[in-house]
């Protein structure tokens, strides 16, 4: 008897950029899509590869939505490498009732030719996030990012950006108003840079 495949596991990674710092951020999916600045994308996996059960398959899972990702780089140019450029980040998410929780972190590590170079060496990311559907229009969400520059040399302190962001949503029909309220400590990854604060109102229109 033939054996019927079994479906692709869908992995929802959601990747939340602030327009200042430009650093990812992971986090829900309500209701940052309403927010221009942000990009969502979808991972798939192959019906034919082994995977783990479904999450919605676990007692009690329901709602809760894990995902991983690992990339490597090619053509990295230097003819000496100490270190190879590699990244990767896991998340999870849940949603009970009208409330998602989310968390997720990220590791990045940059090419380093030779222990000659003084620069950064690897980042390493914390993002937390919370949000709360107050009814079919209007919803309300709070997330936080911490991410830490370290340095090649260990006489180099590393360094924490953090980025803290509170944002509101109302639904009219096609259109939405959006509007957020983000910090940012240590911008750019220096202690002497001034800390950001920033306000953003976003309408959108659906045609």
């Amino acid at each position: 008897m033939a054996t019927k495949s079994p479906p692709a596991l869908p992995l929802e990674v959601t990747y939340v950029r602030f327009c200042v710092l430009d650093q990812p951020v992971l986090g829900t999916k309500k209701p940052c899509v309403l927010f221009p600045v942000w990009i969502s994308i979808s991972l798939f996996t192959s019906a034919s590869l082994p995977v783990s059960p479904r999450p919605d398959a676990i007692p009690f899972a329901d709602g809760l939505k894990i995902g991983a990702s690992y990339f490597e780089f090619d053509k990295q140019g230097a003819a000496k490498k100490d270190q190879e450029a590699e990244s990767g980040a896991y998340y999870a998410t849940y949603t009970i009732g009208n409330v998602s929780l989310g968390y997720s972190q990220a590791y990045k590590a940059l090419l380093v030719a030779d222990d000659a170079n003084t620069g950064v060496e690897y980042y390493d990311q914390v993002n937390q996030s919370i949000s709360y559907a107050i009814n079919d229009d209007l919803s309300v969400s709070y997330e936080s990012e911490k991410s830490e520059a370290n340095y090649v040399l260990d006489s180099t302190a590393a360094v924490e950006q953090k980025s803290t962001g509170i944002q509101i949503a109302y639904n009219l029909g096609g259109m939405t108003l959006a509007l957020a309220r983000n910090s940012h400590d240590n911008p750019s990854y220096s202690t002497s840079n001034a800390d950001l604060d920033q306000t953003l109102l976003a309408v959108t229109m659906a045609f």
